[in-house]
């Protein structure tokens, strides 16, 4: 497929990017479809301790433009009190939503590049927790949970639902460049575009060489409205929005667990980068309680043996590796059974296993009040 669009071949296929923007979770299906998209990290270098006062609340009156929506740190639940939005149309004619200062901003930044002849324009905005939720019952009903998981944000995770972020196409010489192979080709346009971005406002949410501080791989179209002072900081000091707030939180990140790989003869940390995703999508899923600590939990509990007993219990499975983690966690006061709500658990463990190189799948729960520890 070639990078680069004509007008009227993009027209053609601008209905199906549209719908697969529509149905995209964050991070994972930016203007191209999902078999195409960047591959999801999710882990932190800046590893901290994480208190259990709420990080993330908008004030009292207006919406904190500095808000972290990521896999650790939930939309806050009276966001939408706080949140306006105006009208806007994709670049392929479809109806989106956008919060009013973002929106505004983009313009300039539109009007700025259309006079350099780069056509800026909207492929993915706003989208409600209700409209993620469906795109995640979607994808579980016609793909499975395994794709899902990959493919498609947690509802509440998804830094679309804020209304500051927005996902883009470009056109320049009446061609298009719209696919996410297309784009991460494009630096030669991208480059001047990243570098005026603080000038409107706007940082690069997920750059080249973080992808372990933000958990996403480089997205050169996704954007994220943070007001012009702290995006000119962010860009001059070259950081991530998760950077910038650990430097005004006296150096921990707001919501991030923190993570001890200890030492281990089995596997590297990049290894287990993978199982930690999937043990916090866990958490991600299950309301009422919130990570704190994870901590591996030695070779002895990951070895031959450990792996026998599991598959013991379900020959058919036939996995070949299994990692175990310590969990601390709290719950507050929605917490569903088998959890207690109000309650600190520590030491809970948990094991995942795979087959070859396939993805890491649960098999002990620490959620299980009567399971190992």
């Amino acid at each position: 497929m070639s990078n680069h669009f004509t007008k009227k071949r993009f027209m053609m296929i601008a209905l199906g990017l549209c719908a697969s923007a529509a149905l995209s979770g964050c991070g994972e299906n930016r203007g191209g479809t999902p078999e195409t998209a960047p591959a999801v990290r999710v882990i932190s270098e800046i590893t901290t301790e994480v208190t259990t006062e709420p990080t993330t609340l908008p004030p009292e009156e207006g919406l904190d433009y500095l808000v972290l929506v990521n896999r650790d740190n939930r939309l806050p639940e009276n966001w939408e009190t706080f949140l306006e939005l105006e009208k806007a149309v994709t670049g392929a004619g479809a109806d989106c939503q956008v919060e009013t200062q973002t929106l505004k901003h983009f313009k300039k930044l539109q009007r700025h590049f259309q006079k350099k002849g780069v056509e800026i324009v909207l492929s993915s905005t706003y989208r409600s927790v209700q409209d993620q939720q469906a795109v995640l019952d979607d994808y579980t009903a016609r793909r499975g949970a395994e794709f899902a998981r990959k493919y498609v944000g947690i509802p509440g995770y998804s830094e679309h639902q804020t209304g500051l972020a927005v996902d883009v196409w470009l056109i320049k010489d009446g061609e298009w460049i719209a696919t996410n192979e297309a784009m991460l080709q494009a630096e030669d346009l991208f480059g001047p575009i990243h570098e005026a971005l603080a000038d409107y406002g706007f940082i690069l949410r997920y750059p080249k060489g973080k992808e372990a501080v933000t958990g996403y791989a480089y997205e050169p179209w996704h954007f994220r409205y943070v007001g012009e002072d702290a995006a000119k900081e962010i860009y001059e000091k070259d950081q991530t929005l998760e950077e910038y707030l650990a430097d005004r939180n006296g150096g921990r990140v707001p919501g991030a667990p923190s993570v001890d790989y200890g030492s281990s003869d089995l596997y590297t940390k990049e290894e287990m980068d993978g199982a930690i995703i999937a043990l916090k999508e866990q958490f991600m899923r299950t309301g009422g309680c919130r990570l704190t600590r994870i901590r591996y939990a030695g070779d002895d509990k990951c070895g031959e043996d450990a792996l026998a007993q599991i598959n013991a219990s379900d020959a058919e499975r036939a996995y070949t590796q299994c990692i175990a983690f310590l969990t601390d966690f709290y719950t507050d006061g929605t917490a569903a059974p088998p959890l207690e709500a109000n309650t600190d658990y520590t030491d809970r463990l948990w094991r995942l296993a795979r087959r070859g190189n396939g993805s890491w799948e649960i098999v002990t729960d620490g959620f299980d009040v009567d399971g190992e520890r």
